[in-house]
Formats: C-alpha cells, sequence, structure tokens
C-alpha cells in the first residue's frame, strides 16, 4: 500500500425535494477524510446519475480504516433512517488509488 491519497467515487440519485438533506457530508467527521466534493449535473439526464461525490482519503490504510470505524456506522445509521422510500440510490461507486499528481 502507498500513503497516496485514495478517492472513493459515488454516484447517486436524488429526488430533487431531498437534495437538503442528501448533501451534509457527514463522512468528513472521519479523520482519515481531507477532502468531499459533491457535483451536480446541470442538466436531468437519463444516461447519468445527477449527483457525483468524491470523498478523497489520506491514503489506502485509511480508506480501509473507514469501513469499521465509529464514524462509518454513524453514516450508515443516518443513511437508514434518512433514505426511505427511493429517497436517494447509490448507482455505483469505485476507488483510485493515486499514481501522478500536477498542482500550480
Amino acid at each position: 500500500m502507498t500513503n497516496e491519497p485514495v478517492i472513493n467515487v459515488v454516484a447517486t440519485q436524488c429526488k430533487p425535494e431531498d437534495e437538503e438533506k442528501f448533501n451534509i457530508p457527514m463522512i468528513m467527521k472521519f479523520k482519515g477524510v481531507s477532502e468531499v466534493t459533491r457535483y451536480k449535473l446541470p442538466k436531468d439526464s437519463e444516461e447519468y446519475p445527477k449527483y457525483l461525490a468524491i470523498y478523497t482519503f489520506d491514503n489506502a490504510d485509511a480508506f480501509k480504516a473507514f469501513g469499521t470505524c465509529p464514524e462509518m456506522a454513524a453514516v450508515q445509521a443516518e443513511m437508514k433512517e434518512t433514505w426511505k422510500d427511493g429517497m436517494f440510490t447509490i448507482k455505483w461507486r469505485v476507488q483510485y488509488e493515486t499514481i501522478q499528481n500536477w498542482k500550480r
């Protein structure tokens, strides 16, 4: 495992009236997460999910630890309580390890 950042990319659908509840990054309570960015398609699409979130973890060990940490348990409990009646749907998720980074 490297010490480079790992991103967890999650594509989600959400009812427009529930968007406010969706945009709360509870995952930031976990110290191994350095950044959360949420994106929204500028127009409706049948082909692509409306929302995309990128969670940046400090490294692969932090991502692995997140799966069993108390903060993840809290996120799952919140999702179970809040995500009712198809309010939110995770379409897909994938993780990537950093291999190269360019910055200004």
